[in-house]
């Protein structure tokens, strides 16, 4: 009997084990939501890092509106650096750096970037 427990233990020790590292282990390409809490139509946003490989540019971005995706990295990447956001709206630049890479792996499982007005950008990281 006492054997048993023993092999229920340890087995329920691996299985969290190997739950608990997969789980946080960073993502190479972490998602993210942007929303657009401003009453104001938004030219264009762009997503980068800082290793000047421009991920995405979306364009017309509603009032009120969200959308989700990922970031992907360069294959290039292959060192430290931090992910950009700059927003255009009528000929002005605003413009956000936040989270960390390292060796071209993402630190962060996702980002939550909401546009609250057009001089604050919040961005809550997992």
């Amino acid at each position: 009997m006492k054997t048993k427990i023993i092999i229920f233990i340890l087995l329920l020790t691996v299985v969290a084990s190997v739950y608990f590292f997969y789980k946080f282990i960073p993502k190479k390409n972490p998602s993210f939501v942007f929303e657009n809490k401003t009453e104001f139509l938004l030219d264009s946003i762009t997503f980068s890092t800082s290793k000047s490989c421009i991920y995405k540019k979306i364009f017309n971005i509603r009032p009120k509106s969200n959308f989700q995706d990922n970031f992907f990295f360069c294959d290039s990447i292959k060192s430290d650096g931090a992910y950009s956001i700059q927003i255009y709206h009528n000929n002005i630049i605003y413009n956000k750096v936040f989270g960390y890479y390292t060796n071209g792996t993402s630190l962060n499982n996702s980002f939550n970037i909401t546009l609250v007005s057009l001089d604050s950008i919040n961005v809550i990281m997992d």
